[in-house]
Protein backbone atom coordinates (compact mmCIF):
# COMPACT_ATOMS: atom_id res chain seq x y z
CA UNK A 1 0.00 0.00 0.00
CA UNK A 2 1.03 3.57 0.59
CA UNK A 3 3.61 2.59 3.21
CA UNK A 4 5.46 0.62 0.55
CA UNK A 5 5.15 3.51 -1.87
CA UNK A 6 6.68 6.11 0.42
CA UNK A 7 9.25 3.96 2.24
CA UNK A 8 10.75 1.63 -0.35
CA UNK A 9 13.67 2.84 -2.53
CA UNK A 10 12.13 4.64 -5.48
CA UNK A 11 14.81 3.29 -7.78
CA UNK A 12 13.19 -0.14 -7.47
CA UNK A 13 10.52 0.86 -9.96
CA UNK A 14 12.79 2.82 -12.27
CA UNK A 15 14.66 -0.18 -13.64
CA UNK A 16 11.50 -1.47 -15.31
CA UNK A 17 11.01 1.79 -17.19
CA UNK A 18 12.58 3.40 -20.21
CA UNK A 19 13.96 6.59 -18.71
CA UNK A 20 14.04 8.63 -21.91
CA UNK A 21 16.21 9.49 -24.91
CA UNK A 22 19.91 9.75 -25.42
CA UNK A 23 21.05 13.16 -24.26
CA UNK A 24 23.04 13.93 -27.37
CA UNK A 25 19.71 14.27 -29.20
CA UNK A 26 18.45 16.69 -26.57
CA UNK A 27 21.56 18.84 -26.39
CA UNK A 28 20.94 19.96 -29.94
CA UNK A 29 17.33 20.78 -29.13
CA UNK A 30 16.06 18.02 -31.42
CA UNK A 31 12.77 16.19 -30.91
CA UNK A 32 13.00 12.50 -30.11
CA UNK A 33 10.07 10.11 -30.40
CA UNK A 34 11.36 8.22 -27.37
CA UNK A 35 11.54 11.23 -25.08
CA UNK A 36 8.96 11.76 -22.40
CA UNK A 37 10.45 14.25 -20.00
CA UNK A 38 11.80 17.72 -19.52
CA UNK A 39 15.32 17.75 -18.14
CA UNK A 40 17.95 20.26 -17.23
CA UNK A 41 21.11 20.39 -19.32
CA UNK A 42 24.28 22.39 -19.40
CA UNK A 43 24.88 25.39 -17.17
CA UNK A 44 21.34 26.24 -16.18
CA UNK A 45 19.66 25.22 -19.43
CA UNK A 46 16.36 23.39 -19.37
CA UNK A 47 15.20 20.51 -21.50
CA UNK A 48 11.48 19.80 -21.77
CA UNK A 49 8.93 17.68 -23.55
CA UNK A 50 5.56 15.97 -23.30
CA UNK A 51 5.17 12.24 -22.99
CA UNK A 52 2.25 10.17 -24.13
CA UNK A 53 1.22 6.73 -23.04
CA UNK A 54 -0.31 5.61 -26.31
CA UNK A 55 -3.99 6.40 -25.64
CA UNK A 56 -5.91 8.27 -28.32
CA UNK A 57 -6.11 11.82 -26.98
CA UNK A 58 -7.68 14.56 -29.06
CA UNK A 59 -5.34 17.25 -27.78
CA UNK A 60 -3.61 20.11 -29.61
CA UNK A 61 -0.38 18.17 -30.19
CA UNK A 62 0.53 16.18 -33.28
CA UNK A 63 2.12 12.74 -33.12
CA UNK A 64 5.49 14.30 -33.96
CA UNK A 65 5.20 16.77 -31.09
CA UNK A 66 4.26 14.15 -28.51
CA UNK A 67 7.25 12.60 -26.83
CA UNK A 68 9.28 15.68 -27.70
CA UNK A 69 12.36 17.10 -26.06
CA UNK A 70 12.96 20.84 -25.70
CA UNK A 71 16.01 22.62 -24.32
CA UNK A 72 15.86 26.21 -23.10
CA UNK A 73 18.54 28.60 -21.88
CA UNK A 74 17.19 30.69 -18.98
CA UNK A 75 17.76 34.43 -18.80
CA UNK A 76 18.58 34.17 -15.09
CA UNK A 77 20.14 31.29 -13.22
CA UNK A 78 17.67 28.42 -13.03
CA UNK A 79 17.94 24.66 -12.75
CA UNK A 80 14.57 23.08 -13.45
CA UNK A 81 13.57 19.62 -14.58
CA UNK A 82 9.95 19.37 -15.65
CA UNK A 83 8.24 16.27 -16.98
CA UNK A 84 5.06 16.95 -18.94
CA UNK A 85 2.42 14.46 -20.07
CA UNK A 86 -0.67 15.05 -22.16
CA UNK A 87 -3.70 13.62 -20.34
CA UNK A 88 -7.47 13.92 -20.58
CA UNK A 89 -9.04 17.36 -20.25
CA UNK A 90 -9.28 18.59 -16.69
CA UNK A 91 -13.07 18.20 -16.51
CA UNK A 92 -12.66 14.43 -16.98
CA UNK A 93 -11.04 14.18 -13.54
CA UNK A 94 -13.36 16.49 -11.61
CA UNK A 95 -15.59 13.76 -10.19
CA UNK A 96 -12.78 11.34 -9.30
CA UNK A 97 -10.17 13.96 -8.34
CA UNK A 98 -7.56 11.62 -9.86
CA UNK A 99 -5.15 14.46 -10.70
CA UNK A 100 -5.45 15.80 -7.13
CA UNK A 101 -4.64 12.36 -5.69
CA UNK A 102 -1.64 11.90 -7.97
CA UNK A 103 -0.43 15.41 -7.15
CA UNK A 104 -0.80 14.81 -3.42
CA UNK A 105 1.42 11.72 -3.46
CA UNK A 106 4.02 12.79 -6.04
CA UNK A 107 4.39 16.21 -4.41
CA UNK A 108 4.27 14.99 -0.80
CA UNK A 109 7.11 16.01 1.53
CA UNK A 110 6.73 13.21 4.10
CA UNK A 111 9.58 10.84 4.92
CA UNK A 112 9.92 8.26 2.15
CA UNK A 113 8.44 10.51 -0.55
CA UNK A 114 10.10 11.60 -3.78
CA UNK A 115 10.68 15.05 -2.26
CA UNK A 116 12.29 13.52 0.83
CA UNK A 117 14.53 11.29 -1.28
CA UNK A 118 15.79 14.08 -3.54
CA UNK A 119 16.11 16.87 -0.96
CA UNK A 120 17.08 15.13 2.29
CA UNK A 121 17.97 11.46 1.92
CA UNK A 122 20.50 11.51 -0.91
CA UNK A 123 23.86 13.13 -0.24
CA UNK A 124 24.53 15.54 -1.71
CA UNK A 125 20.88 16.55 -2.30
CA UNK A 126 19.74 16.52 -5.91
CA UNK A 127 16.81 18.93 -5.54
CA UNK A 128 15.41 21.73 -3.42
CA UNK A 129 11.70 21.19 -4.16
CA UNK A 130 9.27 18.88 -5.97
CA UNK A 131 5.75 19.72 -7.09
CA UNK A 132 3.13 17.98 -9.22
CA UNK A 133 -0.22 18.80 -10.78
CA UNK A 134 -2.02 20.02 -13.89
CA UNK A 135 0.09 22.78 -15.43
CA UNK A 136 -1.95 23.67 -18.50
CA UNK A 137 -5.60 23.06 -19.31
CA UNK A 138 -7.05 23.09 -22.84
CA UNK A 139 -10.55 22.51 -24.16
CA UNK A 140 -9.75 18.94 -25.25
CA UNK A 141 -6.81 17.88 -23.06
CA UNK A 142 -4.49 19.03 -20.30
CA UNK A 143 -0.84 18.71 -19.30
CA UNK A 144 0.09 17.02 -16.05
CA UNK A 145 3.59 17.76 -14.79
CA UNK A 146 6.17 16.95 -12.15
CA UNK A 147 8.56 19.86 -11.58
CA UNK A 148 11.86 19.46 -9.76
CA UNK A 149 14.07 22.40 -8.77
CA UNK A 150 17.58 21.01 -9.06
CA UNK A 151 20.73 21.64 -7.10
CA UNK A 152 23.99 21.95 -9.08
CA UNK A 153 24.61 18.26 -8.31
CA UNK A 154 21.09 17.43 -9.46
CA UNK A 155 21.72 19.25 -12.72
CA UNK A 156 24.79 17.11 -13.31
CA UNK A 157 22.78 13.97 -12.49
CA UNK A 158 19.50 14.95 -14.15
CA UNK A 159 19.07 11.54 -15.82
CA UNK A 160 19.13 9.88 -12.40
CA UNK A 161 16.56 12.37 -11.11
CA UNK A 162 14.30 11.60 -14.08
CA UNK A 163 14.58 7.87 -13.36
CA UNK A 164 13.64 8.45 -9.72
CA UNK A 165 10.54 10.40 -10.78
CA UNK A 166 9.48 7.54 -13.04
CA UNK A 167 10.27 5.11 -10.23
CA UNK A 168 7.86 7.00 -7.96
CA UNK A 169 5.17 6.92 -10.67
CA UNK A 170 5.76 3.19 -11.16
CA UNK A 171 5.26 2.50 -7.45
CA UNK A 172 2.17 4.71 -7.39
CA UNK A 173 0.81 2.80 -10.39
CA UNK A 174 1.37 -0.51 -8.57
CA UNK A 175 -0.38 0.83 -5.47
CA UNK A 176 -3.38 2.01 -7.51
CA UNK A 177 -3.60 -1.34 -9.33
CA UNK A 178 -3.87 -3.20 -6.02
CA UNK A 179 -6.18 -0.71 -4.28
CA UNK A 180 -9.80 -1.64 -3.52
CA UNK A 181 -12.75 0.62 -4.31
CA UNK A 182 -13.43 3.42 -1.86
CA UNK A 183 -10.14 5.29 -1.83
CA UNK A 184 -10.05 6.45 -5.41
CA UNK A 185 -7.08 4.17 -6.14
CA UNK A 186 -5.09 4.82 -2.95
CA UNK A 187 -5.54 3.80 0.69
CA UNK A 188 -8.77 5.50 1.90
CA UNK A 189 -7.00 7.72 4.43
CA UNK A 190 -5.18 9.56 1.61
CA UNK A 191 -8.45 10.56 -0.06
CA UNK A 192 -10.01 11.38 3.30
CA UNK A 193 -7.11 13.65 4.22
CA UNK A 194 -7.27 15.56 0.92
CA UNK A 195 -11.06 15.88 1.14
CA UNK A 196 -10.81 17.22 4.70
CA UNK A 197 -8.17 19.77 3.73
CA UNK A 198 -10.28 20.90 0.76
CA UNK A 199 -13.34 21.36 2.98
CA UNK A 200 -11.34 23.42 5.47
CA UNK A 201 -9.87 25.51 2.64
CA UNK A 202 -13.41 26.30 1.43
CA UNK A 203 -14.84 27.05 4.88
CA UNK A 204 -11.93 29.26 5.95
CA UNK A 205 -10.91 30.73 2.59
CA UNK A 206 -9.17 34.10 2.59
CA UNK A 207 -10.95 37.03 1.02
CA UNK A 208 -10.21 36.97 -2.69
CA UNK A 209 -9.90 39.73 -5.27
CA UNK A 210 -13.48 40.37 -6.54
CA UNK A 211 -12.71 40.51 -10.26
CA UNK A 212 -10.95 37.13 -10.16
CA UNK A 213 -13.83 35.55 -8.25
CA UNK A 214 -16.43 36.86 -10.69
CA UNK A 215 -14.48 35.62 -13.70
CA UNK A 216 -14.02 32.16 -12.16
CA UNK A 217 -17.69 31.87 -11.21
CA UNK A 218 -18.87 33.08 -14.62
CA UNK A 219 -16.71 30.48 -16.32
CA UNK A 220 -17.90 27.77 -13.94
CA UNK A 221 -21.55 28.57 -14.71
CA UNK A 222 -20.98 27.26 -18.24
CA UNK A 223 -19.99 23.80 -16.97
CA UNK A 224 -22.52 21.26 -18.33
CA UNK A 225 -24.52 19.51 -15.62
CA UNK A 226 -23.20 21.65 -12.77
CA UNK A 227 -25.96 22.41 -10.26
CA UNK A 228 -26.28 26.03 -9.07
CA UNK A 229 -25.59 24.85 -5.52
CA UNK A 230 -22.15 23.59 -6.62
CA UNK A 231 -20.88 26.70 -8.40
CA UNK A 232 -19.05 28.05 -5.35
CA UNK A 233 -17.78 24.74 -3.94
CA UNK A 234 -16.92 22.89 -7.18
CA UNK A 235 -13.09 23.23 -6.88
CA UNK A 236 -13.21 21.99 -3.28
CA UNK A 237 -15.67 19.09 -3.62
CA UNK A 238 -14.64 15.44 -3.40
CA UNK A 239 -16.67 12.31 -4.24
CA UNK A 240 -18.28 10.30 -1.48
CA UNK A 241 -16.30 7.33 -0.20
CA UNK A 242 -18.48 4.77 -1.98
CA UNK A 243 -18.16 6.66 -5.29
CA UNK A 244 -14.36 6.94 -5.16
CA UNK A 245 -13.53 4.31 -7.79
CA UNK A 246 -9.83 3.57 -8.54
CA UNK A 247 -10.25 3.35 -12.33
CA UNK A 248 -9.73 7.08 -13.14
CA UNK A 249 -6.45 7.24 -11.22
CA UNK A 250 -5.22 4.03 -12.84
CA UNK A 251 -6.05 5.40 -16.29
CA UNK A 252 -4.28 8.68 -15.52
CA UNK A 253 -1.12 6.90 -14.33
CA UNK A 254 -1.03 4.78 -17.49
CA UNK A 255 -0.48 8.01 -19.43
CA UNK A 256 2.52 9.06 -17.33
CA UNK A 257 5.14 7.16 -19.28
CA UNK A 258 8.34 8.20 -21.11
CA UNK A 259 6.80 7.33 -24.48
Amino acid sequence: GLARLVRSPLTAGAEALSAGPALEDASAGAFSAEAGSERALGDGSVQSGSGHGGAALAGPFTAAQRGGLLTMEPVREARMLRLLWEVEKEEAYVQSRATRLASAVLGSEVEGSLHWLLTRHLRPPLATSVSAGVSYSFSDSSLFSVAVSLTPEGLARHEEVSELVYGAIHLLRETAAAAPSGGGGLPPHVRTERATMARLAFEFADEAEPLGVVKALASRMHTPGLAPSQILSRPYSWPDEERAHPAPLRELLELLTPR
